[in-house]
């Protein structure tokens, strides 16, 4: 399962165009993480192990297999590289929402891995990576006909948050995500990084 993309590199999308998306991608991105550590943090919302699907205040709805793919995947392609030791610290962040190959994954690297050749500049920095992935523009791939399983490709945005400066565009790759429903909640059990855009 490959899961961290390598590419390296500030991207070729004009700076006008990159500051605006990187401010959309701020709001979108303090939200989303905020949302996801509350979930976290909090559980279900109500002191019980049974889910019903909805949003228990955390701000991801489990019984939407969009929203939880988003959220899965923008809390691993969102990096601290002067607090996280490399990409598989912000992947470890992510599992609570996973299962299956993906946990398995994720426990096993849970140690540091082969950094991005820029990490140490961008801790030095302390340049953030941002990702977004808008859970409206996933589509369904159909491989399965379980109800209980679905998988979506997915578009990942990261953009370069450094101290000073503008922010930049960093990367834009595709993801296939499976997720599968366990006690009416969606985890994910499987994603492969498929292209770079």
């Amino acid at each position: 399962m490959r899961w961290i993309p390598t590419l390296n590199g500030p991207g070729g999308v004009p700076r006008k165009i990159a500051a605006l998306v990187a401010v959309i991608a701020i709001a979108m991105a303090v939200t989303g993480i905020s949302a996801w550590i509350i979930d976290a943090v909090t559980g279900d919302g109500g002191g019980t192990s049974e889910h019903d699907g909805h949003d228990h205040g955390g701000g991801v709805a489990v019984g939407d297999a969009r929203q939880v793919a988003s959220s899965v995947l923008t809390t691993m392609y969102s990096w601290e590289p002067a607090t996280d030791r490399s990409p598989a610290d912000a992947a470890v962040r992510a599992l609570p929402r996973l299962t299956g190959e993906a946990k398995a994954s994720v426990e096993k690297r849970s140690g540091p891995v082969r950094p991005i050749a820029l990490w140490s500049t961008w801790a030095a920095e302390k340049t953030l990576v941002t990702a977004t992935v808008p859970a409206d523009a996933m589509v369904s791939v159909p491989i399965t006909t379980n109800p209980r399983t679905t998988t979506l490709r997915a578009i990942v945005t990261q953009i370069l948050q450094p101290t000073t400066g503008a922010p930049s565009a960093y990367a834009t790759f595709a993801v296939r995500v499976t997720l599968e429903q366990v006690d009416a909640e969606w985890l994910v059990s499987n994603l492969t990084v498929t292209d770079f855009g």
